[in-house]
């Protein structure tokens, strides 16, 4: 994705140059504004947020995103631009998947590609509750959770899996 964005953002501030006149302009006259001027400035912004915007939100969003482990299943809240929560229930993964050894990555099912389809995530964001796949991020001591989650489905009987 840093290969695109800069790619994306160079390029566009590149057009956004030449189309405002500041390499060929001369001094002091304002271009005039027109169509093609608002799509350049749109471009701009998408490659911004593509450099450096996408970070700021993942941030934003981390911090408003909240896990919860029990001994049947876990837990996901959202508080961003509306409440969004999900419950994965452990018996019914597939696999578990993790990456780190002090703070790192959980996922709950088959892990995707880095740059996927639709099936694996709807957004560029890291922090997404909502995807086919739910990932607890940045989670500190990620070996001592991931072992923890396995051992509570472990400890799982079919009696126990009452919902």
């Amino acid at each position: 994705m840093v290969p695109f964005s800069l790619l994306w953002g160079g390029g566009a501030l590149f057009m956004g140059a030449e189309s405002f006149g500041w390499w060929r302009g001369k001094p002091g006259t304002a271009p005039t504004w027109d169509f093609g001027m608002i799509v350049i400035a749109a471009f701009i912004a998408i490659g911004q947020y593509l450099i450096w915007g996408r970070f700021v939100m993942d941030g934003w969003l981390k911090r408003r995103t909240y896990y919860g482990i029990t001994n049947r299943r876990s837990l996901f809240l959202q508080q961003s631009y509306e409440r969004k929560s999900r419950v994965v229930y452990l018996d019914t993964l597939s696999e578990i998947e993790h990456e780190g050894s002090t703070t790192g990555r959980i996922w709950l099912g088959p892990r995707g590609p880095m740059v996927g389809g639709r099936s694996q995530s709807r957004s560029l964001s890291a922090v997404n509750i909502s995807g086919a796949v739910p990932v607890l991020t940045d989670i500190d001591d990620v070996e001592a959770v991931y072992h923890l989650i396995l051992d509570l489905r472990q400890k799982m009987t079919p009696s126990k899996r009452e919902f």
